[in-house]
C-alpha cells in the first residue's frame, strides 16, 4: 500500500484546510518534486501551443501552473519560520535551489515570454480590462523585471546569480537561527 502525500491530496477538511497533522517532513521534497513537474509540464503546454496567445491560454495559464509548487512552499517556508530544526534546514537548502531553478526557467523562458508579450502588446485588441488587464501588466512586469529582455549571456549570469543566491539564503537563516539559539545573556 502507497502512502499517499497530503501536500498533493486534496483536503476534504472545511474550507480545503491542510491537514497539517498528517504531513511529515519526509513529505515535502517528494511534493515539490511533484509539482515542478506538474507545472513544466504545463509551461510546456503553453510554449507549444499552435493557437495565437491569448489571456486565458496565456496569462492565466501561466498564473494558476505553478499552483502546486506555491501550495507545497508556502507549507515549508510556514515551517522554517515558526518550527524549524536541523532537518528542516537541511531540506531548506535542498529545496530552495529547486524553486530559484525553476523560477529561472519560468521567467527567462524565451519562447513563453514572447506569448506574455503578444498578449500585453495586444492588451487593448482583446479588451482586456479590470483583473485581466492588471494580471497581464503584472505579469509581464515579472518577466521584464527578472531577466527576460535580456541577452542570452546576461540571462545565465542572472541564472548563476539566483543559484548562488537560493544557496547563501537558507545558509545565512540557518546562521540566524543558530546565532539566536546560542545566545545566553549572563546577569
Amino acid at each position: 500500500m502507497t502512502q499517499t502525500n497530503p501536500l498533493l491530496e486534496s483536503s476534504n477538511l472545511p474550507f480545503g484546510a491542510t491537514p497539517f497533522d498528517q504531513i511529515q517532513k519526509s513529505h515535502f521534497k517528494p511534493a515539490l518534486i511533484e509539482a515542478i513537474r506538474f507545472a513544466q509540464e504545463q509551461l510546456e503546454h503553453i510554449r507549444s501551443a499552435k493557437v495565437p496567445a491569448t489571456f486565458e491560454n496565456t496569462i492565466l495559464a501561466i498564473e494558476t501552473a505553478p499552483e502546486k509548487i506555491n501550495h507545497v512552499s508556502t507549507i515549508f517556508f510556514a515551517l522554517v519560520g515558526t518550527n524549524s530544526d536541523d532537518e528542516i534546514q537541511t531540506l531548506n537548502k535542498e529545496l530552495s535551489p529547486m524553486l530559484a531553478s525553476f523560477s529561472s526557467d519560468l521567467l527567462l523562458d524565451a519562447g513563453i515570454f514572447a506569448r506574455v508579450k503578444a498578449v500585453w502588446e495586444n492588451r487593448e485588441k482583446m479588451g482586456l480590462k479590470g483583473e485581466d488587464l492588471r494580471l497581464t501588466e503584472k505579469l509581464y512586469r515579472d518577466f521584464v523585471r527578472n531577466g527576460a529582455l535580456l541577452s542570452e549571456e546576461k540571462k545565465q549570469k542572472l541564472r548563476d546569480i539566483d543559484q548562488e543566491m537560493s544557496v547563501l539564503s537558507p545558509e545565512f537563516s540557518d546562521n540566524v537561527l543558530k546565532a539566536g539559539n546560542d545566545f545566553k545573556l549572563l546577569i
